[in-house]
This record gives structure tokens, C-alpha cells and sequence, in this order.
């Protein structure tokens, strides 16, 4: 009989411990994630200004005069809130923007960056393009020394390095977008799954510990 008024208390324990366990877990629950919810909702609308152009990659010995792995390197190396985009799949046109809190800083910023890009371009199309007027006119020295006999190899030669200056063409800006306003609101949803994630999280830490200390002690 003692054994089983023994079983029926420490039953009767036990659910005490647990509805007390879930009315704390609940009451730090409430609370923790309404600090939360306040705390992230309570972030500061950010307005930041992005400026965009659509620019086309030149083309030296008929492929692209940069790779778009290379001017992001670029990019990355000039000014971090530069980022190249290729619209396309194995085109020319890219869509650069530049990033700012102001407007003036946006534009100067992407102006800076398409000034780069362009002297660096018009480097080597120029470069490229004297290389090959230089082997042209090599070519045509040859074939005015020997006027009796064609060189049908040399004129192949000059055929072909002819074509290829004329696929040599300088990058260049299609369109300017401007620069237009970016409003960078708190995410209110996810502001709500995270206060209730983080209080769920430190409800059950403060329940664990405590029965962790004080395994004696009722709750």
C-alpha cells in the first residue's frame, strides 16, 4: 500500500515539475522573443543608391578583351560595392552597378570604374592593332620585293591578318539607367522567426541549466 501512495507521489511530482517546467519554458518564451521581435523590428530603414549601365566587352583577336572573371576581379579590387553581371550567357553585354549611400558617390564611383576599364581596353585593341599593322606591312614589303613571283602563302597570310583587324572593335557604354533610390526595409517576417527561434532557444537553455544545478529543486 506504502509502495503504491510512493509511486502515486512521485507520479504527482513529476507532472507538478513538468506543467511548472512548461509554464517558465512559456513565460521566458513570451518574453525573450518579444524582446527579440522589438529588437530587430526596431532597425532603421536603410536608403542606399545604386547606379547601372549596360556596357558591351570589345573584341580582340575575336573573342572578348576581358573575361567578366577578370573585371570582377577588377572590381573587387577597385571598390567592393562594384558588381559586374552577365545578362546573357556567352555575350558581350554585361550590366555593371555601383552601390552607395549617396547618389554623387554611386555615379562617381561606377564613372571611376568604367574610366578604368576603358583606358585599360583601349590599351590593348591599341596594342593588338599596331601588332598586327606592323606584321601587314611586313607583309606587303615582301610582296613588293617579289612582284614577278606571287607568294600565294604570304597572301594568304595578308588576307588573314587583315580580317582580323577589322574583328578588333573598342568596348564601349550602351545605356546609362542612371542612379535610382534602394529602400532597405527590416524583413518583418523574418524578424518574427527569429525572436520566436531565439526565445524558444533561450527558454529551454534557462530550464536545462536550472535542473542541471539543482536537480533537487522543484521548478
Amino acid at each position: 500500500m506504502s509502495t503504491e501512495i510512493s509511486e502515486i507521489s512521485q507520479i504527482s511530482q513529476i507532472g507538478t515539475i513538468v506543467k511548472n517546467s512548461i509554464k517558465k519554458i512559456t513565460l521566458i518564451f513570451l518574453i525573450s522573443s518579444l524582446i527579440s521581435i522589438f529588437y530587430i523590428s526596431s532597425k532603421p530603414t536603410i536608403e542606399t543608391y545604386d547606379a547601372k549601365i549596360l556596357f558591351e566587352l570589345g573584341s580582340l583577336d575575336r573573342t572578348a578583351i576581358d573575361g567578366i572573371d577578370v573585371l570582377k576581379a577588377i572590381a573587387l579590387s577597385v571598390d567592393k560595392n562594384i558588381s559586374v553581371k552577365q545578362p546573357f550567357n556567352h555575350s558581350h553585354y554585361l550590366i555593371i552597378n555601383s552601390n552607395a549611400n549617396t547618389s554623387e558617390d554611386a555615379k562617381n564611383n561606377l564613372e571611376n570604374f568604367i574610366n578604368l576599364i576603358l583606358k585599360r581596353h583601349n590599351l590593348k585593341v591599341t596594342k593588338r592593332s599596331n601588332e598586327v599593322s606592323k606584321s601587314i606591312n611586313l607583309i606587303n614589303n615582301q610582296l613588293a620585293i617579289n612582284k614577278k613571283s606571287t607568294n600565294s602563302g604570304l597572301v594568304l597570310k595578308l588576307i588573314e591578318k587583315e580580317e582580323l583587324i577589322n574583328t578588333f572593335s573598342k568596348s564601349m557604354i550602351l545605356k546609362d539607367y542612371g542612379v535610382g533610390k534602394k529602400i532597405n526595409s527590416p524583413n518583418k517576417v523574418l524578424a518574427i522567426f527569429t525572436g520566436l527561434a531565439i526565445g524558444l532557444s533561450i527558454s529551454l537553455f534557462i530550464v536545462l541549466f536550472q535542473y542541471t544545478l539543482y536537480p533537487v529543486r522543484k521548478i
